[in-house]
């Protein structure tokens, strides 16, 4: 169904994740959120979607993304790619490579302190 809108609106300020704000990008749907709850940590401003502080930049914000087809079009894109970069592999591999640099940074500091 997501695959079908242009763009998704979700207006919500008590929403504390927003799995239908990923699954609108997963659908390659930039979203436009507030900037209460977690929603506004899933859209990366300007580029998958917008974060409005109020109602009236979510109306102008939703005006100009559906006014400019070039900007929406390369929104899509971005917000296909930011949901791919949130699957499960790449988590991991995110969480697997903070713990090779912490293991490598606190080696460096006990060989220093030699």
């Amino acid at each position: 169904a997501f695959a079908n809108l242009d763009v998704f609106l979700f207006p919500s300020e008590t929403d504390t994740f927003g799995n239908v704000v990923q699954e609108a990008n997963a659908s390659g749907v930039p979203a436009i959120v507030t900037s209460k709850g977690g929603p506004k940590f899933l859209i990366r401003h300007g580029k998958t979607g917008f974060v409005a502080k109020d109602e009236n930049e979510f109306i102008e914000f939703s005006m100009r993304i559906m006014e400019d087809s070039h900007m929406l079009s390369e929104m899509k894109k971005e917000a296909r790619l930011n949901a791919l970069s949130r699957s499960w592999e790449s988590v991991f591999q995110s969480v697997y490579e903070a713990y090779v640099e912490t293991i490598n940074k606190s080696l460096r500091l006990s060989f220093a302190k030699v």
